[in-house]
């Protein structure tokens, strides 16, 4: 059953139940509570429901819940703390008071706090949110004179919300739904539990809730909370054997930040009591994914293994679509393991939009801190990300959001990922109002941000580099800028974003070719010897020209904004076309994307890109181009049209390296409407530009819906890609990972 199917069913009365009695499929076993009965729903089972022999028993109780709390904690067993590793049996708690004041109101909370490789906070369990955060209140003794039980948020709170272990409670913020997924605790191996309860405070309506789901997402019930209006209640729901591998928590109706009152029923939570989380061996990410198997056309196509999607979709909250996806391949610990992370755009209602990243770890995406939008009540999107810092170990995330602050004009911003606390620190100088904006003017609206790391000085770790789109402020047309971060203590997130570039149209530091034609869809690398050599990429349309793409190198310049100079390769004359990497100048092309890598091993890499042109079919081809190793100078062509059927558009490629091999995804329509994933890698040298196909003539459709919107990929290891499968505009569309496997 889904959960809004769940939730439609709590105003029927035949589910109303008194709660002195701890149900069970079956049986049903006294409790003793020591106020009078209060109604609650009783539990409603899934649809289909596929449970142990025996069923579930469900504990509950209001008011007093001293008795029910006892009897839940018999019922899973002796308390194992807070121990790395699985015991064979038992549980674990959380009262929430072990976390300090760094982690707590009116700081974020670190969604694997207590999920750490180290005693007491290895209880293997980690915590997601549709929302923008998700926070432990302030005890009495905070150093910040924060008010205590949510009262920073509302302070009404701290006079409704009470406690069952003092002092801490625990809510997400900006939604009111958490997930719960389990592992063994102190590890990344995803886990099964017996049961989970909890502790909620102040329940008024029955719209507070738990629905437990199995490894395949299966539900396996949903089941409400006894109401105890300004009073404590307990849930918990226990099983015969591990089965569960995730729970959806509903507080109340409305998120933190309403009066509770008629209109809005707010709740949180306190004590967290679940089974001692056991390995889930069945877990094996290649066994589970789904796997499309390429089937050979020719001889010299041989595909590759197949296009394995790994863990189902990456949206937060299955309710509201997903979009825009983007990602890297990187360790977010020096010598760590390089894992896939994505992050993407998400609806979360209202007429909002957060920005979410996620890890790929053994097969399963692992959130990564909560929203990182810097106001929360936006539409925020675009986002991209990419590895900096030391041992190129720090992800880093730029978007593209409007600010209240400089008239809802839409602004650039970036984050780093700290991986002790688990959450996002925004980063720049403040351009007022404390707004870390990266625009070149703020009154002016920038977009489609790229952000990729490097360093121009081999001897000095790579730092995050962000290329955009922003209106000029002289020409009323779009110019590429570019920025780099510096470390700046003084600044917001300890980093300011200084613009690369001379100023080459109206004291701006535009890359246009023709600053009063519109440069749209940026994108950059660092390549050439030690890959200290900044590029960028883009295409400009307008003034009754056709869509040409440009790109340009930087070369270091100590007397120019940044250190580097941008050089237009192949070098511009009065006519444009001689520096267009267009195949035909006077065809439109668009879309441009850009990879550094060699095809041999040893050899310092070179930027390669990957366009949309319109051929001669009338219908747009996906061309590559290198630069020519020889002269520098100049692009060279790798082959032609990599069309499976040239008589259907292609958009939107995205070309990437896999060793020495490039590969490059892109959306091809099927003559219906409908677009699917096309991969082809290079299976020759350069100068012969054989494209081997690794899907079978009709492509990829990940989701099955034939409606795949948006794409995007990188490299590491193999092939990963990130598809938007539907519309975001019509319907619930998601953000799906795969990987091709070569």
């Amino acid at each position: 059953m889904s959960f809004s199917r769940w939730l439609s069913r709590l105003s029927d009365p035949r589910v109303l139940l008194p709660v002195v009695l701890v149900f069970a499929c079956g049986r049903a076993a006294a409790v003793s509570p020591t106020t009078a009965p209060v109604e609650s729903t009783a539990p409603i089972a899934g649809e289909p429901t596929a449970l142990p022999a025996g069923g579930p028993v469900v504990v509950q109780g209001a008011g007093d819940i001293t008795a029910v709390v006892e009897e839940y904690r018999a019922l899973l067993g002796a308390d194992n703390g807070g121990e790395p590793g699985a015991r064979a049996e038992g549980r674990r708690e959380i009262n929430w008071d072990g976390v300090p004041d760094e982690f707590s109101a009116p700081n974020g909370y670190p969604v694997d706090f207590f999920n750490q490789a180290t005693a007491p906070r290895a209880r293997g369990i980690v915590f997601n949110t549709p929302g923008t955060s998700l926070q432990v209140s302030a005890d009495l003794d905070n150093p910040t004179g924060t008010l205590p039980r949510f009262g920073n948020i509302n302070p009404t709170y701290a006079d409704v919300f009470k406690t069952f272990s003092a002092e801490r409670l625990f809510s997400p913020l900006g939604s009111n739904i958490v997930d719960l997924t389990f592992f063994v605790p102190g590890t990344n191996t995803p886990a099964l539990v017996r049961g989970f309860g909890a502790v909620y405070t102040d329940v008024d309506t029955d719209h507070t809730a738990f629905e437990y789901f199995d490894r395949d997402g299966t539900s396996l019930g949903a089941y409400g909370a006894p109401l105890a209006d300004s009073g404590l209640s307990f849930l918990g729901v226990a099983f015969d054997s591990p089965i569960v591998a995730r729970v959806r928590v509903q507080y109340g109706t409305a998120a933190l930040g309403a009066n509770d009152d008629a209109a809005n029923d707010v709740a949180v939570m306190d004590d967290f009591i679940f089974g001692e989380p056991q390995a889930d061996t069945a877990a094996q990410p290649v066994a589970e994914a789904t796997t499309v198997a390429a089937e050979p056309t020719t001889a010299a196509e041989q595909p590759a293994a197949g296009l394995n999607v790994v863990d189902g979709e990456a949206n937060r909250d299955v309710g509201q679509a997903a979009l825009e996806p983007a990602l890297a391949v990187g360790a977010a610990q020096p010598g760590g393991a390089a894992n896939a992370w994505v992050t993407w755009a998400e609806n979360s209602g209202n007429n909002t939009r957060q920005i979410f990243v996620s890890e790929l770890v053994d097969g399963f995406l692992q959130p990564r801190g909560a929203s990182l939008n810097w106001h929360l009540n936006v539409l925020a999107g675009q986002p991209t990300i990419t590895f900096a810092g030391e041992s190129n170990a720090v992800p880093w995330v730029t978007w593209a959001e409007p600010s209240p602050v400089f008239g809802n004009v839409l602004q650039i911003f970036a984050s780093r990922f700290n991986t002790s606390s688990g959450l996002w620190q925004a980063a720049g100088q403040d351009r007022g109002g404390n707004e870390p904006s990266l625009n070149f003017r703020p009154e002016r609206e920038a977009t489609h941000p790229f952000i990729f790391g490097g360093s121009g000085d081999p001897t000095q770790p790579p730092a995050p580099w962000v290329a955009w789109e922003e209106l000029s402020g002289a020409s009323n047309f779009v110019q590429i800028f570019v920025s780099r971060a510096v470390k700046d203590d003084a600044a917001i997130g300890g980093f300011r974003w200084e613009f690369v570039g001379e100023n080459r149209f109206n004291d701006e530091p535009t890359l246009n070719i023709d600053p009063l034609r519109d440069a749209l869809h940026p994108t950059a690398v660092f390549a050439e010897t030690a890959n200290a050599v900044p590029w960028v990429t883009w295409h400009e349309i307008g003034a009754g020209q056709p869509g040409r793409v440009f790109t340009a190198r930087g070369v270091a310049n100590a007397n120019v904004s940044g250190g580097f100079k941008w050089i237009n390769v192949p070098p511009c004359t009065a006519d444009e076309t001689s520096c267009s990497l267009n195949v035909n100048p006077l065809a439109d092309a668009q879309e441009a994307s850009m990879a550094a890598g060699s095809t041999a091993a040893g050899e310092a890499s070179v930027p390669w890109i990957a366009w949309a042109e319109v051929g001669p079919t009338g219908k747009y081809q996906i061309l590559v181009s290198r630069l020519d190793v020889g002269t520098r100078n100049s692009f060279l062509n790798v082959g032609g049209s990599l069309n499976v059927d040239q008589n259907q558009n292609a958009r939107q490629p995205f070309i990437s390296f896999v060793g020495t091999a490039p590969y490059v995804a892109w959306l091809e329509e099927d003559g219906s409407g409908a677009q699917s994933v096309q991969v082809r890698h290079l299976a020759s040298d350069p100068q012969t530009g054989t494209w081997a196909l690794d899907t079978p003539a009709g492509g990829f459709d990940l989701g099955g819906s034939g409606r795949v919107t948006g794409l995007f990929s990188t490299g590491g290891q193999s092939l990963f890609l990130a598809v938007t499968d539907g519309d975001p505009a019509v319907e619930v569309a998601k953000v799906l990972l795969a990987q091709l496997n070569p």
